[in-house]
């Protein structure tokens, strides 16, 4: 009901004592699903009941890190304004701005540099979210990180 916005369902089951951070068998909870998908309004009604905004799942993804990879720039405002890790590191010590400069998500890019994400953050293979960008074409988001103060980025340091 989360993933696909049935906004009245979900709070239908919360009046009911749903458990809001209940998970499936891939550890996603409802905040999960409603941040991936984009369904700002279903987040917003769970987190009003107390869900977890930092919770994992099984490659210790955050709502954000699901709300960025689908470049939901609502969701990922709202995840913010309840205090989500705004560098919280997945398996693979990626950070929800790593994905969306992966996809080429300017708009969230921007969204995250605003709260202060860690440009120069690297993962398992020493790449930053400037790489990512630049890797997939996405000139846009590149000019964005570029643009920044913190950038430090050498990109000659790729493997």
């Amino acid at each position: 009901m989360t993933r696909k916005g049935h906004r009245d369902v979900a709070a239908l089951l919360l009046e009911h004592n749903a458990n809001v951070n209940a998970a499936d068998d891939d550890q996603r909870t409802p905040l999960h699903l409603a941040s991936f998908t984009g369904h700002r309004d279903v987040a917003a009604l769970l987190l009003e009941h107390n869900a977890n905004v930092n919770a994992t799942v099984d490659h210790q993804m955050t709502p954000l890190h699901w709300a960025s990879l689908n470049g939901h720039r609502d969701a990922a405002a709202l995840l913010l304004e309840h205090n989500a890790d705004i560098n919280a590191t997945d398996d693979d010590q990626t950070i929800p701005l790593h994905w969306e400069s992966f996809n080429g998500h300017r708009d969230v890019a921007a969204l995250l540099l605003e709260h202060n994400a860690d440009i120069n953050a690297t993962d398992d293979d020493q790449t930053t979210p400037l790489h990512w960008a630049s890797f997939n074409g996405h000139r846009d988001v590149a000019a964005l990180l570029l643009s920044t103060t913190q950038t430090s980025t050498p990109l000659l340091t790729i493997k």
